[in-house]
């Protein structure tokens, strides 16, 4: 039961790591829709001479919505970025090629010089700590 547990306490850890991994793509990808919006914003005003154009709202919403997910993807770097300071620098260094860098489990033992056995028990060690630092957090 308790090892149960243990792998669900895990799975949940590495499903915020593999956003927390994504999360500068995410934002590079808001931005430029953003961007897209405040251009056709910006040409509607420009338009409008100074009256309220149809739509408007609408986009100022999805403006204020990409915001919103902005500040909340920056928040995940923030809080899993912290609880990585808590670690050692091998297993930063393991979750970072892992999670952020997408490498297999190959790749990241031959860029460290280890057994990919070995890498993978330093990564459940860190996921375990993550976790734990991340629960009180209130992450998970």
């Amino acid at each position: 039961m308790e090892r149960e547990c243990v792998q669900k306490q895990r799975a949940q850890t590495r499903k915020i790591l593999r956003r927390w991994g994504d999360v500068m793509r995410r934002v590079e990808r808001l931005e430029r829709e953003r961007r897209c919006v405040c251009g056709w914003l910006e040409c509607r005003a420009a338009q409008a001479d100074g009256e309220p154009c149809d739509g408007t709202e609408v986009y100022r919403r999805q403006l204020a919505q990409i915001d919103g997910e902005i500040a909340d993807l920056m928040k995940l770097r923030n809080v899993v970025e912290g609880a990585l300071a808590g670690l050692g620098a091998m297993q930063e260094r393991v979750l970072v090629a892992r999670y952020r860098e997408a490498l297999p489990w190959q790749s990241i033992a031959a860029r460290l010089n280890y057994d990919a056995g070995h890498v993978r028990r330093m990564e459940a060690s860190a996921v375990d700590q993550i976790g734990a630092a991340l629960t009180g957090g209130k992450l998970l």
